[in-house]
């Protein structure tokens, strides 16, 4: 192993991201590689080699997780080179939006193609969260593919971007090629430019349903705390009467509050408000977070007396 990949492999496990195989240090061109944390899964990670001196990588599917790293950092490009690293650069987005177009086009396909069923209500994942499973489908046995519910990942504009996969345990993942950078899930349907009433935002479809039920407003699913901003700005930008509520996760078990400070990121940007859950303390042994937990542990009416308060305490 090279000096150069050595370090290269270093800085990119310090980013989380493992790969099996083995890199080209003489290739310039994209190399894909399995992530050894999800063997069964596809090609994820990317490494591109920069005139033997550094290299962009990151997750295909995470914008957020891409960089540019040097193995000298105080190495500079001169002119040839910056020219050659803009081409490339070019050449790399045209790619990933070539495969992003395809894979939009087979997800959606394969949304389309499979019939809502009973199912959905019946999904081990739907049963533990207690929630009526709404706009999801689900997949019981068919070929390869066993007891899945989908989600339908769509952007700001209700136009459909990919699926989510929810497996029996819990374990989420997009489909292949879906990207939740700026994408949401809907739980309601599109609402007009000049909507004036109280728009709810959340980390994770089961809580996102919970407080569906709880308050009847529409409420959108940002899918992780790290794109909860990404999502609020957007429906700031879009619905500029609309009352932006952030129904934040209250992740105090952790070794930071993610749930929390995501939050305040947000509203700093898009003038929200924000409601979380605290909990009962005969509860802290059961390391609650959300609104789904706070419906299921301490009742209706706990759940939606907190959703109402609007917090300036943060």
């Amino acid at each position: 192993m090279t000096d150069l990949i050595y370090q290269l492999t270093t800085a990119m496990q310090d980013s989380n991201l493992f790969i099996s195989g083995n890199i080209n240090p003489n290739s310039e061109r994209i190399q894909r590689f399995k992530s050894t944390k999800n063997m069964n899964g596809g090609k994820d990670i990317f490494v591109i080699i920069h005139f033997g001196k550094g290299a962009s990588f990151g997750d295909w599917h995470d914008r957020d997780s891409w960089r540019t790293w040097w193995k000298d950092k105080e190495f500079k490009l001169d002119k040839a080179q910056q020219y050659e690293y803009i081409l490339k650069r070019q050449e790399f987005e045209r790619e990933k939006l070539r495969r992003q177009q395809v894979a939009i086009s087979r997800a959606e396909n394969f949304w389309n193609n499979t019939h809502s069923s009973e199912f959905a209500g019946q999904h081990p994942y739907v049963i533990k969260k207690q929630i009526t499973p709404y706009y999801a489908k689900a997949i019981e046995i068919k070929r390869w593919i066993k007891s899945i519910l989908l989600l339908p990942i769509r952007d700001i504009n209700y136009q459909f971007q990919g699926v989510q996969i929810i497996k029996e345990n819990g374990f989420k993942r997009p489909w292949k090629g879906t990207t939740y950078k700026n994408n949401m899930i809907w739980i309601c349907c599109p609402v007009p430019d000049d909507y004036k009433d109280i728009i709810r935002v959340c980390e994770g479809y089961a809580t996102a349903c919970s407080i569906y039920e709880i308050t009847g407003d529409p409420v959108i699913c940002a899918l992780n705390s790290y794109n909860l901003i990404n999502v609020v700005n957007l429906l700031r930008k879009k619905y500029v009467h609309a009352l932006i509520r952030i129904c934040a996760d209250n992740d105090i078990w952790g070794k930071e509050n993610v749930g929390i400070k995501c939050a305040k990121g947000a509203i700093n940007t898009s003038n929200a408000t924000v409601s979380f859950p605290e909990f009962s303390d005969n509860l802290s042994h059961l390391k609650l977070t959300d609104f789904n937990d706070l419906l299921i542990h301490e009742g209706e009416e706990t759940a939606k007396n907190q959703l109402i308060r609007i917090r300036d305490d943060l």
